[in-house]
């Protein structure tokens, strides 16, 4: 579990807090020990060794990758497809 919330491992606040001053972009491996070095807690280190090899942009583009890659791992996304010009997308962009 990684979002803010009363049961969160990671919230974002605290992230931005162990990756200030981190120049971006920046690797998995350098996020990872730069969190390490300005004392992100373990369970912290933990969630970010799972992250993807790629460039972050910023803490918050750390945080999404975090967020998107648990929803990914617990979702089947086989039948899924986004939204057409149908009439369910237009009453969607109506907020109906």
């Amino acid at each position: 579990m990684v979002y803010e919330g009363d049961n969160a491992v990671i919230s974002p606040t605290r992230l931005e807090i162990f990756l200030e001053e981190l120049p971006w972009p920046a690797t998995k491996d350098e996020v990872l020990a730069h969190a390490s070095e300005h004392g992100a807690p373990e369970e912290y280190l933990q969630e970010l060794v799972k992250l993807p090899e790629t460039n972050f942009d910023s803490a918050a583009h750390v945080f999404a990758t975090l967020i998107n890659k648990e929803d990914v791992e617990g979702d089947d996304l086989t039948d899924f497809s986004p939204l057409d010009d149908s009439e369910d997308a237009a009453d969607f962009d109506a907020g109906e």
